[in-house]
């Protein structure tokens, strides 16, 4: 069996990437990625210079992205409920909307269990130190 050599322990690897449909025309949309604050099955905060409006209803394609795979939510619905500036940059909060369908609200709730199990286990590993 090999020592281990670390100094301290490694946290195994969880990324939340995120997309935003957005309107660029009257006729035209587009997938916009923006950057994750915070999320759970309820909701999502995101950063983004993007042009929405607090009430306006969003679509939002999720990825969690782990050392043992992929997991993908595909235009889950939300309305965005507030927006404010962070550094001098938007960050937008919104709520998932009963508008989901079961799959989509499972696996938001999926999502959350797994960042929640990710913490617990950063911070075992900090207090360990």
């Amino acid at each position: 069996m090999q020592q281990e050599r670390r100094r301290q322990k490694r946290l195994p690897f969880v990324q939340v990437n995120a997309r935003v449909r957005v309107r660029r025309s009257l006729f035209s949309r587009e997938w916009v990625d923006v950057l994750v604050q915070d999320f759970n099955a309820r909701g999502i905060a995101f950063g983004g210079d993007l042009p929405l409006q607090q009430g306006e209803k969003v679509h939002l394609s999720l990825q969690l992205q782990t050392e043992t795979g992929d997991f993908a939510v595909e235009k889950a619905v939300a309305i965005l409920r507030n927006s404010r500036l962070v550094q001098g940059k938007p960050v937008f909060g919104a709520e998932f909307t009963r508008d989901n369908s079961a799959q989509v609200q499972q696996s938001l709730g999926q999502i959350e269990g797994i960042l929640n199990r990710y913490m617990e286990l950063s911070s075992r590993i900090s207090q360990g130190r």
